[in-house]
């Protein structure tokens, strides 16, 4: 029993610990953006971050490419990485959230792509949460339906027409995710692939509520493209909303089965 109670006790400090670190991880990411906006207040600011911006690609590259090597011998070398605070994976998402954030201030607004990232760093560090703590159909749901509010973001900000192409994006993903669904209760969790298979859930019945949130996507998106057609993009905002709502609802349904 005392065995059991260590092991407990040393899974809960790797959870506690390294998810403290994914959160400082986006507390430094955020006061670098709060850099970054007081500069670009001056034309020297602007000029001094467009320059700069490629050499965090740069960066964000090479620690993508670092992690990419760290997954590779990882692969190589099977060993225990249960209690790996710092993996290949994580240096990919890493790196390239880096990379994708500075060319994303080199080619759009930078007030916008301030914004956004103000709300993309701290749902980073929530989905790490979401993935460590609960279920992973509900880590794929969550990250489905974060995904969908980025573009419901994009369509109120877009034009009539690139709005309806967001949604249409939008029906792709909601028929992904049904399809990795139906392919999860079709193999008992189980994905196969290349004669391959790989365990994502341990029970296939776990994918009922994906369905309902494929179904859910979908209609938001259908509306989407009647309510950008008939008035504008804008109104798009009160769909993240409603996204917002069926998230916390399904938060406390996976909760809940948890108890």
């Amino acid at each position: 029993m005392g065995r059991n109670t260590g092991k407990q006790f040393t899974r809960n400090s790797f959870l506690v610990n390294k998810t403290c670190g994914v959160f400082l991880l986006a507390i430094l990411g955020i006061l670098a953006l709060v850099f970054v906006n007081n500069t670009i207040k001056t034309a020297a600011g602007v000029v001094a971050v467009l320059n700069s911006t490629w050499i965090f690609v740069g960066i964000g590259a090479a620690m993508f490419l670092l992690g990419v090597f760290l997954l590779v011998r990882d692969a190589r070398r099977p060993s225990d990485k249960k209690w790996r605070y710092v993996t290949g994976f994580d240096v990919c998402v890493v790196g390239l959230l880096i990379a994708c954030s500075a060319f994303l201030l080199w080619r759009l607004n930078m007030v916008d792509v301030i914004r956004l990232l103000y709300i993309v760093y701290p749902c980073f560090a929530v989905a790490y949460l979401l993935f460590s703590l609960l279920q992973r159909e509900f880590f794929g749901q969550a990250v489905a339906i974060g995904i969908s509010m980025l573009l419901f973001w994009a369509v109120a900000r877009a034009g009539t027409r690139t709005g309806i192409i967001f949604c249409a994006i939008g029906l792709l993903l909601c028929v992904l995710l049904a399809g990795a669904a139906f392919l999860l209760k079709k193999g008992d969790g189980v994905l196969s692939f290349a004669g391959k298979k790989l365990r994502i859930l341990d029970n296939g019945d776990d994918v009922a509520a994906a369905f309902v949130t494929a179904g859910v996507l979908a209609l938001c998106f259908i509306a989407g493209i009647i309510l950008t057609s008939l008035w504008y993009g804008g109104i798009a905002v009160y769909l993240i909303y409603g996204l917002c709502a069926y998230l916390f609802i399904l938060a406390v349904y996976y909760t809940v089965k948890l108890m």
